[in-house]
């Protein structure tokens, strides 16, 4: 009985990301190079562990989708210039870690982004940090409507 107890509160300490989620830019600090008060970036979520779907949409930027595999299952993706990604997502308790390295002609590379859901569910942080970036980057997003 206490076995089952502990599974289904496992369970329950993994969120849902689902929903659309649209930037926040005052409440969002990136590093070293912040962004313009009048960014817009959408990220469209379907979760339903361990599978992931990301679909990223900016102002005049390129689409971005990904896949995971929130299980640990490595993953392969495209940057919008080609650049082949390599994930890895994991759980830390109710927090995704998603682990990626690249290589481009400029050399190899990696990333992590840590995602965190309110208590309420309606905001999404990623932590992004790469040695590339020099720095670490909050995003933070409210869901859409």
């Amino acid at each position: 009985m206490l076995g089952i107890a502990a599974s289904v509160l496992v369970a329950a300490e993994k969120p849902d990301f689902s929903g659309v989620w649209k930037i926040d830019v005052s409440a969002t600090k990136t590093e070293p190079f912040p962004l313009p008060k009048t960014s817009t970036l959408t990220l469209t979520v379907v979760h339903r562990d361990p599978e992931l779907s990301v679909s990223q949409r900016t102002d005049g930027g390129l689409p971005r989708d990904y896949q995971y595999k929130t299980n640990g299952e490595k993953t392969e993706n495209l940057s919008p210039h080609d650049v082949k990604l390599q994930s890895e997502a994991t759980w830390a308790g109710a927090e995704l870690v998603i682990r990626t390295a690249m290589s481009a002609a400029a050399g190899a590379a990696k990333m992590e982004d840590r995602w965190t859901l309110s208590a309420d569910g309606k905001t999404l942080t990623i932590v992004k940090t790469s040695p590339m970036l020099r720095g670490k980057s909050t995003y933070t997003y409210r869901r859409g409507r």
